[in-house]
């Protein structure tokens, strides 16, 4: 007797095979796009630091404070929203870097949030999103962000840093 088509079993078995590399693909491409963000957020980053840098060689100084990119639910990834500690801290980054036109706009990070009660980088957990500069001194400054395939922050500055004068 000469069989017409698929038992129950041999179904089954294709359609656990299919979403077994349904989900390997799924997880590659997540890796993927986790690389793709990896790599705009050390652009960006860089493309901070030279406008910085920028800044340093006509005012002979880093723009003294803290300031970091803030996720807040009042605000959405189109504006372009940095804060700082306290005034007149909250605006003098953008003000230097944007408003003497070194930069078109601060970045924000794509997945720009964070996990603790604040609503940046360097606030809480080690594990937040966001962007993150301080320089105490006007002479030094650290700029940093979480990698998210570069595992768990040391400090409050992100597991990726990039730090400029001695420290």
């Amino acid at each position: 007797m000469k069989r017409k088509g698929f038992t129950l079993v041999e179904l089954l078995v294709v359609i656990a095979i299919i979403g077994l590399l349904a989900s390997i693909v799924l997880v590659s491409l997540n890796s993927a796009r986790a690389k793709a963000r990896d790599a705009k957020r050390v652009s960006e980053l860089k493309q901070i630091q030279t406008a910085i840098e920028l800044y340093y060689d006509r005012a002979n100084s880093y723009v003294v404070g803290d300031f970091f990119s803030v996720w807040d639910t009042a605000y959405s990834h189109s504006i372009n929203y940095w804060s700082g500690g306290n005034p007149p801290w909250s605006t003098a980054l953008y003000d230097a870097l944007v408003g003497n036109g070194y930069l078109s706009l601060l970045p924000l990070d794509s997945k720009n949030r964070e996990g603790g009660a604040g609503n940046y980088l360097g606030d809480g957990p080690p594990t937040d999103q966001g962007y993150v500069y301080y320089s105490d001194n006007g002479q030094r400054y650290i700029l940093g962000t979480n990698l998210e395939r570069g595992g768990a922050s040391p400090d409050y500055w992100g597991n990726y840093q990039i730090k400029w004068g001695s420290w």
